[in-house]
């Protein structure tokens, strides 16, 4: 009993953490959207944010399972690819700016996107991939892996396979956008 208080606690403490880390996805997605330069960055920002606010909830209810942790290794692997690709767009931009300073001193130059079009094509190869990741994971928790069919029963896996079906379409929406260049 006192154990499995001390387990809610804890929970509802993480709980509350994750909250506060999402206030600060909040701050990076408006960043983002303010800057206007990218479709795929704000979107990774977006489901990222999502994810946490769904760790949050779970833990908040002390649900640590499955779901949860895998959740929260997406949020962390979506981190890492957002910080290495923006890592990779501040270089070339530096390495672009170089190149352009030497060719066109007399020019004055407009503002740089702060993402390029070869970063914005890496975040959404890493969001479709982080959405087939998490696909078989969730087909891995079904009652039976063999059923063709493979229908969730559980309320839980049902809601995160919807979930996952909406970030499907917005790859697909973000993606046709880039092509259409709604983001100049």
């Amino acid at each position: 009993e006192r154990r499995e208080q001390q387990f809610h606690i804890r929970a509802g403490q993480l709980a509350l953490e994750e909250r506060r880390i999402v206030q600060e996805a909040d701050k990076a997605l408006l960043l983002l959207v303010e800057e206007g330069s990218s479709i795929a960055f704000p979107e990774a920002t977006e489901q990222m944010r999502s994810d946490m606010l769904e760790v949050a909830e779970r833990l908040t209810e002390a649900k640590v399972a499955r779901i949860t942790q895998g959740l929260e290794e997406d949020i962390i692997s979506a981190l890492e690819e957002m910080i290495e690709a923006l890592q990779k767009a501040q270089q070339d931009a530096e390495q672009r700016q170089q190149q352009q300073q030497q060719q066109q001193q007399q020019q004055q130059q407009e503002d740089q996107p702060l993402v390029n079009k070869i970063a914005e094509l890496k975040m959404i190869r890493a969001l479709q991939i982080r959405v087939n990741k998490r696909t078989n994971r969730y087909a891995r928790l079904l009652d039976d892996i063999d059923d063709e069919v493979g229908q969730a029963t559980d309320v839980d896996l049902q809601r995160s396979l919807e979930d996952l079906s909406d970030r499907e379409a917005r790859i697909q929406e973000i993606t046709r956008d880039i092509v259409l260049e709604k983001n100049q």
